[in-house]
């Protein structure tokens, strides 16, 4: 708890300034991959890469809790890694954003869909899923942004130099809980076995390729102009 306050404290005083334009970059390119694609790729050809093994996965209609809850831990995890250190920040925001690119591109040039169960029952896991599935069409299904993005928390939350107490358990907990992920989103039949492992493989990419060309340096140099220059900006006014 004491780091979380620590870490908040540091937000409201500017000390995490490096990190504002990073984390409003990765969500703003999150709903252009996400959504933008979806106006190239609308009414082409796509592709069902459902396989044998999928067919035996069960339909589990409780698993969307988890899946849900996916969405805190993104949120916790990015501020944690990006509110750790300019190095962590622009290290793992820098792979993202590669792995991001990477999986545009097979939204683009090999887009997928699957085929849903119907939803029936008036449970709560029944309605969640019936509004999920109303507003997240089957399709840019591979790779799996909702795998990628808990790998990232996870593989980002390990990199991270501030380490808080327990922080081994808590990374092992959260590695756990991105186990969890992959399977609900098998179990509420969002995605198959391939895009899970696209979603890993694209992410390990990501991560890659930042290490190999030091993409992180020139992201981060980019990062630092555009924030010196809006916040100098902002301070004239």
């Amino acid at each position: 708890m004491e780091y979380f306050k620590g870490l908040i404290f540091r937000f409201r005083y500017k000390e995490l300034r490096y990190s504002y334009l990073p984390l409003f970059i990765m969500i703003v390119f999150n709903l252009f991959v996400f959504y933008g694609t979806r106006l190239i790729t609308s009414g082409g050809n796509h592709f069902d890469i459902t396989t044998e093994f999928d067919a035996q996965i069960p339909f589990i209609p409780q698993m969307i809790f988890v899946y849900i809850l996916a969405y805190v831990q993104w949120a916790l995890c990015f501020v944690v890694i990006l509110g750790d250190s300019e190095g962590v920040c622009h290290k793992v925001y820098t792979s993202e954003i590669v792995a991001k690119f990477i999986a545009m591109v097979f939204f683009i040039l090999l887009p997928t869909v699957m085929v849903r169960p119907e939803v029936s029952g008036g449970a709560p896991s029944s309605f969640l899923l019936r509004f999920i599935y109303s507003v997240d069409t089957p399709d840019n299904l591979f790779p799996s942004l909702h795998c990628l993005e808990s790998w990232c928390c996870f593989r980002g939350l390990v990199m991270i130099k501030h380490k808080f107490k327990h922080h081994t358990l808590i990374c092992f907990i959260n590695y756990l809980f991105t186990m969890l992920v992959f399977f609900s989103v098998l179990a509420v039949k969002q995605h198959v076995i391939l895009d899970v492992v696209g979603g890993v493989a694209v992410m390990e990419l990501g991560f890659a390729i930042t290490n190999a060309f030091k993409a992180d340096k020139g992201m981060k140099k980019l990062s630092d102009a555009l924030t010196k220059r809006l916040f100098k900006k902002k301070a004239k006014v």
